[in-house]
């Protein structure tokens, strides 16, 4: 795609992850994930133990555990998830921090690739199977205030242009609250662009309505990592300017020219 990628001033991005699932390491035991937070220690100086992420079919088994760690850095805008058969890195934009704007794929996809590596060197150090890649992810997470689309839309879901509501002569009222997941190929089969948009209410406890806004790239890892990664990126982009309102992407979101 030629066309130059959609930028904003304000775009309403909380969360960016990263990261890409490999062919389970039976070998990756407890004592590991800690040997590997000593390699990682110096920029995420804090970590814990969490609920595993187990896919659907998959099988938990209790001897396992722990099976996932957080590794997040001091400010605790960045973290690292490793998990036997997983690798993810999230930037996120911490609840109150309005200074904390996105800072840019350009910025996080050269991070990722410097945690990635220090993954490998990891594998190679402790002689596990080689890091093998099964699939790769993209997702970016976007909270969407009602209280920003007011002054421009009478019904602020209507920012999603797929699920605008038709007015006129309706027997029903507005949903109070909605849910919907949209599935869209990538090209080249390279697998899927997963949006999905949910009403919510503000998690600073004040309980003003937003939207979920998710668009998450998804597919098997046949393709090269980096030019994966760069269509996947790009498709995000684009979808998120191809679904949403084109007055807030120029009056609330600062759409650049």
């Amino acid at each position: 795609m030629t066309t130059k990628l959609k930028e904003y001033d304000s775009p309403p991005i909380v969360e960016v992850a990263i990261g890409l699932k490999f062919q389970r390491v039976e070998k990756l035991s407890a004592p590991y994930f800690g040997l590997f937070w000593g390699d990682v220690h110096d920029l995420f100086p804090n970590a814990q133990q969490v609920s595993p992420n187990v896919t659907s079919g998959g099988d938990l088994n209790l001897s396992d555990l722990p099976i996932r760690c957080w590794y997040t850095s001091a400010d605790q805008h960045r973290l690292l998830q490793l998990q036997r058969d997983s690798f993810y890195f999230n930037w996120r934009k911490t609840v109150g921090d309005e200074s904390d704007g996105y800072p840019e794929w350009s910025k996080l996809w050269p991070e990722f690739q410097s945690y990635h590596r220090k993954l490998e060197d990891f594998f190679v150090r402790y002689e596990f199977q080689s890091l093998a890649p099964t699939e790769y992810e993209v997702s970016y997470v976007n909270f969407i205030p009602y209280s920003e689309m007011k002054p421009h839309l009478a019904n602020p879901p209507d920012v999603l242009l797929d699920h605008k509501r038709s007015y006129g002569e309706r027997f029903l009222e507005p949903p109070k609250e909605f849910q919907w997941t949209s599935v869209y190929p990538l090209p080249d089969s390279l697998g899927d662009l997963v949006v999905s948009a949910a009403s919510a209410t503000n998690r600073t406890g004040s309980r003003e309505p937003f939207i979920r806004l998710e668009l998450s790239a998804r597919g098997p890892a046949n393709a090269d990592l980096h030019e994966w990664f760069r269509i996947a990126h790009e498709q995000i982009v684009f979808g998120f300017t191809d679904l949403t309102d084109l007055s807030i992407q120029r009056n609330v979101w600062g759409l650049k020219k």
